[in-house]
């Protein structure tokens, strides 16, 4: 009887089991790939600077974002570039992206709580508002104007992040990036909307996202929506040679 039982699970066993192998490979495996050396890397600056942050207004951040950010950011590192944070909380990232890119970027924050108006200064505004509100960022884009990069750190919830992702893309520069933090839970519906946005890309008939996005990408926790340079025009397939089977 027991033997049966065995025999009726090892398919779900060895269905859950998969991925692991898959990813983990087995030990002789292991033992025979040979991993070519990497040079050391160049440390990153986000990163640095965050394990130097002892003293001064918070910040609160997971380890993996910093690389994360660095790989989409950096190339705006030093130019003239206006930067939209949703949710300051603590006030220290807002220092943090300032030494990052330079004293050329513009930093606008926004938060729900009136209290953070205390961090506004020279190149810093902060703006009060529910990131629900629709009303609330077509008045931020018509008074501010468009952004290069933009963070939403907000209230992490979906029902928060749709709203504020529908009404914010059309304010992205050409170029551009939006990064969304915190998608926690393999059951998250905004991370479910966003796959869904992404699909967009691999639609037959060409549509604005495809003329105007880059890419979409994910990582645990987090999704970039990077925007293109220049419109992209109609995807067409070429055909070149003579020769055909």
């Amino acid at each position: 009887m027991l033997y049966r039982l065995r025999m009726m699970l090892k398919p779900w066993v060895d269905f859950f089991n998969a991925p692991i192998h898959y990813i983990l490979g087995n030990h002789r495996a292991a033992k025979t790939v040979k991993v070519p050396p990497t040079g050391p890397q160049a440390p990153n600056p986000l990163e640095t600077d965050f394990d130097s942050h002892v003293h001064g207004n918070g910040i609160w951040k997971w380890r993996h974002y910093f690389s994360i950010y660095h790989d989409h950011f950096s190339r705006f590192r030093g130019r003239r570039i206006r930067i939209l944070e949703i949710g300051v909380y603590g006030g220290g990232s807002l220092d943090m992206w300032r030494k990052y890119f330079g004293d050329e970027c513009e930093i606008i924050g926004v938060d729900i709580n009136p209290e953070c108006k205390r961090y506004a200064r020279n190149g810093v505004s902060i703006h009060i508002g529910n990131q629900s509100d629709r009303d609330f960022w077509r008045h931020l884009h018509k008074t501010v104007g468009d952004f290069d990069i933009i963070i939403d750190d907000g209230g992490h919830k979906p029902r928060l992040q749709r709203p504020t992702f529908e009404e914010i893309l059309r304010a992205i520069k050409p170029g551009g990036v939006y990064l969304c933090e915190d998608l926690l839970g393999t059951k998250n519906p905004f991370v479910s909307y966003l796959s869904g946005f992404a699909n967009q890309l691999h639609d037959e008939t060409f549509n604005p996202a495809q003329a105007a996005v880059k890419s979409v990408t994910f990582y645990p926790y987090v999704a970039v929506v990077e925007m293109l340079d220049v419109p992209r025009p109609p995807l067409v397939a070429e055909k070149r040679g003579d020769r055909w089977l």
